[in-house]
């Protein structure tokens, strides 16, 4: 815990929130109570081993509110070993498309890539479940 104020001590990012809990609960209950804490209009994850460009938020948020969209998302590059394979969206028009690309993988669905209004997943109750770390 002292690195991290240490890091965001240095940092231009003054408004921030530490959600801590006493025993590891699992990657869902850590999305699910940062979701609570978070007071802004849009959300979004991003996980320990990701890599995210310095302006990756700053334009999520600009197409979000320039289109007033409840979600946007972005390409993004996969590094291996030995590649780095360059992940284009290539999102279906129709809603059903779109739903069924999700559910079966052929639009990734990563959280990482989607900054979502923080109000659709609270009117809705979009939640994982506990335990269910994927």
């Amino acid at each position: 815990m002292e690195v991290l104020h240490a890091v965001l001590g240095k940092s231009s990012i003054k408004n921030f929130k530490i959600v801590k809990h006493d025993t590891n609960q699992g990657l869902a209950v850590s999305r699910v109570d940062g979701l609570k804490a978070a007071q802004g209009h849009y959300v979004i994850h991003v996980d320990s081993d990701d890599y995210v460009h310095p302006q990756y938020l700053e334009k999520l948020y600009e197409a979000a509110i320039g289109s007033d969209a409840d979600m946007v998302m972005c390409d993004f590059y996969e590094f291996t070993l030995h590649d780095v394979v360059e992940k284009k969206r290539h999102l279906p028009e129709q809603r059903n498309e779109l739903v069924k690309g999700l559910l079966t993988g052929e639009v990734a669905n990563s959280v990482w890539t989607k900054l979502v209004k923080r109000s659709l997943i609270f009117d809705h109750e979009i939640f994982q479940s506990p335990g269910l770390n994927y």
